[in-house]
């Protein structure tokens, strides 16, 4: 999902990664987390639907007042790539520290839940969270 978000046209977050960085590299445009929450292969096929949980971080240094725009448009950015048909199915490069590993085809991406806003962040961050299903198989390899 990672490599899927940071190949959206146009995306804005200074970072797509499994944890929330140092506040200073994703100040800027903000930052998105993905956390999995587990998944299901496909007892007849070569694909998996994997669930995910999906944050959109946003900051303010030296401000008491949250930037919720901010995060929330980092959230209706994936939305709405989730919804292009055309789009959302795409080929993504996967790797993890340094190693490359076979490339995934994303079969499709569809929100769970509506993004909402998360309270209680450390440092007083602005987050919105939304879950997605997401379907996908190694790249080149027949589905059917």
């Amino acid at each position: 999902m990672c490599g899927w978000l940071s190949t959206i046209p146009g995306f804005t977050a200074d970072t797509v990664t499994l944890q929330l960085p140092p506040e200073a590299q994703w100040v800027t445009n903000g930052a998105v987390t993905v956390l999995p929450l587990g998944g299901k292969p496909s007892p007849t096929m070569a694909w998996s639907t994997d669930m995910l949980q999906v944050e959109c971080w946003a900051s303010n240094i030296g401000s008491d007042k949250l930037p919720w725009g901010k995060a929330f448009s980092l959230a209706m950015q994936i939305r709405l790539a989730s919804l292009d048909r055309q789009f959302a199915q795409r080929t993504v490069p996967c790797t993890n520290n340094g190693i490359e590993y076979p490339a995934a085809a994303v079969r499709t991406v569809v929100a769970i839940t509506q993004p909402h806003r998360i309270y209680g962040t450390p440092s007083d961050y602005a987050a919105y969270m939304t879950d997605y299903a997401v379907t996908w198989s190694q790249a080149g390899l027949t589905t059917r």
